[in-house]
């Protein structure tokens, strides 16, 4: 049997690790063998021990729907028209031609690389979306049911492109798995997020009881903070009147201090007018001494008089006929001069001959 052109041709352009890549298993899946029912081709029923046939462009031009595709279900050894492919961007023209999305990297559901039955070289199988499949994200790989273009399609009416894939079935977003080898294994998103929810809810359980008593312990602590916050602030407070007592009292002591020092200073100066005035009471006293006696001789003066003058005591006597200090002389010492002065002239007169 000759080898397609094209098959070789990617064959050698593609990793050859790509043949290894298991992406899932029926279990996995979800997938039951045969659910997908094959368009029959009347006639015999081809051994499946003999290796699938290729054919050439007009040939495959002229064969029917059903018979294209079962050639391609064939040549693959797939038994049902299940693919997976990666969605990627594509582009659309000014005058609204094209496709904008466009899944390539078709493999079948084993994981091997779709190959075409054709002798004549030809790109690569891809499947155009007029819109996002699933609202799936470029990148992400997606598994449908495929069919080929039928005979009046402008895939094969002006491309010559008879095995062309359209969407046929319901799609499904794979997500990977687990890494074995180098190889990925796949699991449709929907089975993902079924199990996932499963794990995911006694976890979510937990984690809310979890969140509940740290939320409670954060409440706890918070409160406890705010507590010490505010007692902090009142010993904050006690502390700033405290301080200002202190102030205060430091301010009234400097001013005590102050007043002290001119209270000292006042009593030296009262102590030094003392002095004066005790050395002046001393001087007055000792004049009164000496003239006391004259007073008293003149009959001036009291004893008791004399006594308060000189400071000494004396026996009370019956006062004799003599002037008063406070009554006759009014303490006036002009008085007692002039008392004194007619006195002596009295008694100049009357020891003077012949009075």
């Amino acid at each position: 049997m000759n080898q397609c052109p094209l098959h070789s041709f990617w064959e050698h352009i593609v990793d050859k690790k790509s043949n290894s890549e298991q992406l899932f298993t029926n279990e996995l899946e979800g997938l039951e063998p045969g659910s997908v029912n094959r368009p029959k081709i009347s006639g015999p029923v081809p051994d499946k021990t003999v290796v699938p046939r290729t054919f050439d462009l007009a040939v495959a031009v002229r064969m029917n729907r059903a018979e294209r595709l079962n050639s391609l279900l064939d040549f693959n050894q797939m038994k049902d028209p299940v693919v997976t492919g990666v969605l990627s961007e594509g582009r659309v023209n000014a005058e609204g031609k094209g496709f904008p999305y466009w899944l390539r990297d078709i493999k079948t559901a084993t994981g091997a690389k779709l190959n075409i039955p054709l002798n004549e070289l030809c790109p690569p199988p891809a499947i155009p979306f007029r819109e996002c499949p699933l609202n799936a994200k470029i990148g992400e790989r997606i598994q449908l049911q495929v069919d080929v273009v039928d005979n009046q399609h402008p895939e094969i009416l002006y491309k010559g492109n008879p095995f062309a894939l359209v969407e046929s079935g319901p799609l499904e977003v794979l997500m990977p798995l687990a890494s074995l080898d180098d190889s990925k294994v796949l699991i449709r998103k929907s089975i993902w997020e079924s199990e996932s929810k499963k794990l995911i809810g006694p976890l979510q359980v937990e984690f809310n009881k979890f969140k509940e008593k740290m939320d409670s312990d954060l409440q706890l602590m918070l409160d406890k903070n705010n507590a010490v916050e505010h007692e902090t602030e009142l010993k904050r407070i006690a502390l700033t009147e405290l301080t200002a007592k202190v102030t205060d009292s430091e301010n009234r002591f400097q001013a005590i201090d102050a007043d002290v020092t001119i209270g000292r200073d006042q009593i030296a100066q009262i102590n030094k007018q003392m002095g004066e005035a005790m050395a002046a009471y001393q001087e007055m006293c000792d004049f009164a001494r000496d003239r006391a006696g004259v007073l008293q001789a003149l009959d001036l003066i009291s004893d008791e008089q004399l006594a308060q003058l000189t400071a000494t005591s004396v026996e009370s006597k019956p006062e004799g006929d003599h002037l008063s200090w406070k009554s006759d002389l009014d303490q006036d010492y002009g008085k007692v001069v002039s008392s004194i002065h007619s006195f002596l002239l009295e008694e100049e007169n009357m020891n003077r001959p012949g009075f």
